[in-house]
C-alpha cells in the first residue's frame, strides 16, 4: 500500500497564490470604481464622489495596464538582446585575415567563427583547415545541445511576449468595457426614476 500523499506549500506556491489573489483583487478593485464612477456621473450627472471615484478608477486601471506593457516592453528587450547578432554577416575571407597565423591557429580561429555562426543563426558553414582545404562545418554535440537551448528560450520568450501583449490589450477591454456599461447601466437608472 502507497503511503498517503503529503500536501505541503512550498514558499513559491504560496507567493504564486499571494501574487495571482492579489492580481485579481486589483483588477475587481479598479474595473469596478472605474465602473462605478462612470454610472454615477451618468446616473446622476456630476458629483464629488462619482468625479473622485472615476478618476480612482481611470488612475488605477491607467497604472495597471502600464504595468502589464512595461511587462511586454522588458521581455521584447529581452527577445532583442537574445537575437542581437554575435559574429559579422560579413567576413572576410580566411585568406586576407590568417596569412600572420599558424595553421593550427587559422584552423582553430575559423573553426570558432564557423560555431559563432551555428550558434546564432544555426547555419552550417565551411571553414579552412590546416592544409587550406574547406571543411564542413559539422557542430559538436554540446554545440548542438547549446543551439537547441537557445531556440528554446527564444520560443518560451515569444510565448511569453504574446502572454504580455495579450495581459495589456485585456486592460484596453476592460477599461472600454467598464466605461460602456456604466455609462449603459447610469442611463438606465437615469430612466427609472
Amino acid at each position: 500500500m502507497d503511503p498517503p500523499l503529503s500536501f505541503t506549500l512550498s514558499p513559491m506556491m504560496i507567493t504564486y497564490w499571494f501574487l495571482l489573489g492579489g492580481d485579481a483583487i486589483s483588477t475587481f478593485v479598479a474595473v469596478a470604481s472605474l465602473f462605478e464612477g462612470v454610472r454615477l456621473l451618468s446616473s446622476k450627472g456630476v458629483s464629488r464622489k462619482a468625479v473622485l471615484t472615476a478618476c480612482f478608477g481611470v488612475i488605477l486601471c491607467v497604472a495597471l495596464a502600464g504595468v502589464h506593457f512595461a511587462k511586454y516592453r522588458g521581455v521584447t528587450s529581452a527577445i532583442e538582446v537574445v537575437e542581437l547578432p554575435t559574429i559579422p554577416d560579413k567576413i572576410p575571407p580566411s585568406s586576407e585575415w590568417s596569412t600572420s597565423l599558424t595553421p593550427i591557429e587559422r584552423e582553430t580561429i575559423g573553426r570558432k567563427i564557423a560555431s559563432a555562426k551555428y550558434q546564432h543563426s544555426g547555419t552550417i558553414t565551411a571553414y579552412a583547415d590546416r592544409a587550406q582545404q574547406n571543411m564542413v562545418f559539422i557542430p559538436t554535440q554540446k554545440e548542438a545541445q547549446d543551439r537547441e537551448q537557445i531556440v528554446a528560450r527564444l520560443a518560451v520568450l515569444r510565448e511569453l511576449q504574446s502572454a504580455r501583449f495579450g495581459d495589456t490589450m485585456r486592460w484596453l477591454f476592460w477599461i472600454g468595457l467598464a466605461v460602456i456599461f456604466g455609462v449603459a447601466v447610469g442611463r438606465t437608472s437615469r430612466n427609472v426614476r
